[in-house]
């Protein structure tokens, strides 16, 4: 989606104008607050580049099909299933949780709107990207947060023949111990401890590993739809 001119008007407001070559650039003689940062005005040129080539538009929606494909998998067949659906459930939902909420994040940061509250012109590139993280904090809220500790601890176990970020560490940047990991669709770190026993209390409230999988894949059925929806109004075909 094309830079509009509400993304205009936004970056107008920290010093910004888009240039007739399509690149942003400082307004001369600036003097408002808040400008925007050398680095912030890298990202906005690059990632508007990226944007106009299409091609993360149409990685990011793939994604997002390709994890609602094995969502339907698993509530129509259940237990029976083929495994690959159940460890590409954990695997496809993190990239949601943390590679995509996060670039949308991160996006608004740099152009200064609270996604949660902005009002955006209907129709408009802005307006796609805070349907769509609204979308996926729709989806996330369906997790207590056990289940995005456990949702995290899976991506890992799928993802790597071993993994230790679960595990009591020693760093390799000096002589300590390392107990504590980030889980980045809740934001914070939690110690090895609290960590296991998220992870035991989701266990016990399953009969197997293989039925977690079924049972949230159900639960965010509805909202994953919903994000899907989105993905396909904004996304090249």
């Amino acid at each position: 989606m094309a830079f509009n001119d509400e993304l205009i008007r936004i970056l107008s407001r920290r010093g910004l104008t888009l240039g007739s070559n399509g690149v942003w650039e400082r307004m001369p003689h600036y003097r408002g607050g808040n400008p925007v940062t050398d680095e912030q005005l890298r990202f906005v040129n690059e990632t508007n580049q990226r944007r106009q080539s299409d091609t993360d538009a149409r990685l990011r929606r793939q994604w997002i099909e390709n994890l609602n494909h094995v969502v339907e998998e698993l509530d129509q067949h259940g237990l029976e299933a083929p495994w690959p659906f159940q460890s590409l459930f954990w695997i496809r939902l993190h990239g949601v949780f943390m590679d995509l909420r996060s670039w949308y994040s991160t996006v608004f940061q740099t152009i200064g709107i609270d996604p949660g509250t902005y009002v955006s012109n209907h129709g408009s590139a802005v307006e796609f990207a805070v349907m769509t993280f609204r979308a996926i904090e729709c989806l996330r809220d369906q997790f207590t947060e056990d289940e995005l500790i456990y949702a995290d601890y899976r991506r890992h176990t799928e993802s790597h023949p071993t993994q230790t970020s679960y595990n009591v560490r020693w760093s390799q940047r000096g002589a300590a111990v390392v107990d504590r990991h980030g889980v980045p669709s809740i934001g914070r770190e939690f110690t090895v401890a609290e960590l296991d026993a998220a992870v035991q209390r989701v266990l016990a409230a399953h009969p197997s590993e293989a039925a977690i999988a079924v049972a949230l894949a159900r639960r965010v059925r509805g909202p994953l739809q919903r994000l899907t929806d989105q993905i396909r109004r904004g996304s090249p075909q």
